[in-house]
């Protein structure tokens, strides 16, 4: 095992983000866009060589959704937590963004390690274990078969800039041909036979404070992305990155786009089936 994960790299961003304390420490810690436009390069071109085959977690060590939806109980006007979230997206299959109906959605699968692959029945690591990191869900665009690579953040939970340098870490690190071919291998039922030429990043949210640090942070993550779409300094690699507002109410979800959203470059060839 390596000895922590390269400085350079979006991961180690990510982690030392993280490590930075509450939310007025993460709020002083200084993070540009070039800081996570030259860290996703560095993990891009670092894992571009990597070659992990099959499926990205041994089956059977997560229970599919239907019976983590029974397990949750009598839906409230309100989600309890990502898991919470997660449970309700099985059904139905269909997810619309109000107004935008480009941003449409499916679940694919929650809880992704892009290096983590699969030895027989057990977990094996195709990316060095120190510079792990997860994605609380993957989706599918329904327009066009694109990738989207989404991490959800509670209202009290991590901030919205945190969640998007997790989601770009997660997305920079399923950027090699390699990676991308898995994704379309593993599941198949949603990507069709072509690979994904480029990925979508979703950050999720609810119930977002209306003062104090975290709105701060949502409006420097968005200032970030808007950023990096106009440079197009990601866009070889990443579509789009959007941040939605999902609310449960009445037992049901609806997913809306927050003001300020940093748009997208969607020109990139539909995925064939």
């Amino acid at each position: 095992m390596s000895k922590g994960c390269d400085p350079s790299r979006i991961e180690d961003l990510y982690h030392r983000y993280g490590g930075a304390g509450g939310q007025q420490a993460q709020l002083d810690f200084t993070v540009t866009t070039d800081d996570i436009s030259s860290a996703f390069h560095a993990t891009v071109s670092a894992v571009s060589a990597i070659r992990g085959d099959g499926p990205f977690h041994p089956a059977g060590t997560r229970k599919a959704l239907f019976d983590l939806d029974a397990e949750r109980g009598p839906v409230v006007d309100a989600l309890a937590d990502t898991e919470h979230l997660q449970a309700l997206l099985w059904s139905p299959p269909h997810w619309s963004v109000e107004g935008r109906s480009e941003l449409d959605f499916v679940f694919v699968t929650r809880e992704i390690t892009p290096g983590s692959a699969v030895d027989g029945d057990k977990r094996a690591w195709v990316i060095e274990q120190d510079c792990q990191v997860s994605a609380d869900l993957l989706l599918m665009n329904t327009k066009d078969r694109t990738p989207i690579v989404a991490e959800f953040k509670r209202g009290g939970d991590q901030n919205a800039d945190y969640a998007l340098v997790q989601a770009l870490a997660a997305a920079a690190q399923l950027t090699p041909p390699r990676q991308r071919e898995r994704l379309r291998a593993q599941y198949s039922e949603y990507f069709g036979k072509n690979l994904p030429e480029r990925l979508d990043v979703y950050v999720i949210v609810t119930d977002p404070p209306p003062r104090g640090t975290r709105p701060k942070l949502l409006r420097r993550a968005q200032a970030h992305a808007a950023e990096l779409q106009a440079s197009g300094a990601l866009d070889q690699w990443i579509r789009r990155i959007v941040f939605l507002e999902v609310k449960a109410s009445a037992g049901r979800l609806s997913f809306t786009e927050l003001p300020g959203d940093a748009g997208d470059k969607s020109a990139a060839p539909a995925i064939a089936e």
